[in-house]
């Protein structure tokens, strides 16, 4: 994770404006560039002085251009980019392993608690449970499994998507906006 946030997402720098004997811009009229021997329309950027190539796009919240631009964690503190997008898939991956994990754990204890206490105290295995929420340390093993389960749901759901967004070849920005290969040549794959 720390990874992750002290790395460089793939920032392209800033021109600064009007360089000497630089040419000038007309930001309403996009420029044409060659890739993969495909004529595609390139953008100005009139926050960081510069034609944004194919799969360039400006994140508002670190206000830079991001070459690869996929989207701004917020939980991160940082854009995903090509150059942050593998360590972003293996951390997805890792939170799915610790919430499953912790989830099973947890519900494996609670299971083994309720089992002794139903033979020590001859109780039902519902009387056993309550009876755990209500007066034993192991209660807090409940909450574990809900907010767990939560996480986990929600981490495999980010896994499936960005298996789906590498398969494609899209970045979440480029679903998100409905760019298509027709509006948007992607000249260069993001791999983990």
């Amino acid at each position: 994770m720390w990874r992750l946030m002290s790395q460089d997402p793939g920032i392209v720098p800033r021109r600064k404006i009007y360089e000497e004997g630089g040419e000038e811009h007309n930001s309403k009229a996009p420029r044409k560039m060659i890739v993969n021997d495909v004529p595609v329309e390139v953008k100005y950027c009139k926050t960081c002085n510069i034609w944004k190539s194919p799969r360039v796009e400006h994140c508002r919240i670190c206000d830079n251009c991001v070459e690869g631009y996929s989207h701004h964690s917020f939980l991160l503190g940082t854009c995903i980019g090509k150059r942050t997008y593998g360590n972003f898939f293996c951390f997805v991956c890792f939170t799915i392993f610790v919430s499953w994990m912790r989830f099973a754990l947890s519900f494996v204890y609670l299971s083994l608690y309720t089992q002794a206490e139903m033979e020590s105290q001859n109780l039902s295995r519902s009387e056993a449970f309550e009876w755990i929420l209500q007066n034993s340390a192991a209660s807090v093993a409940f909450p574990i499994i809900v907010l767990c389960g939560i996480g986990g749901l929600y981490s495999s759901y980010l896994f499936v998507k960005h298996v789906y967004l590498m398969w494609t070849n899209q970045t979440l920005h480029e679903l998100v906006s409905h760019k298509t290969e027709s509006d948007h040549p992607r000249p260069a794959k993001i791999s983990c």
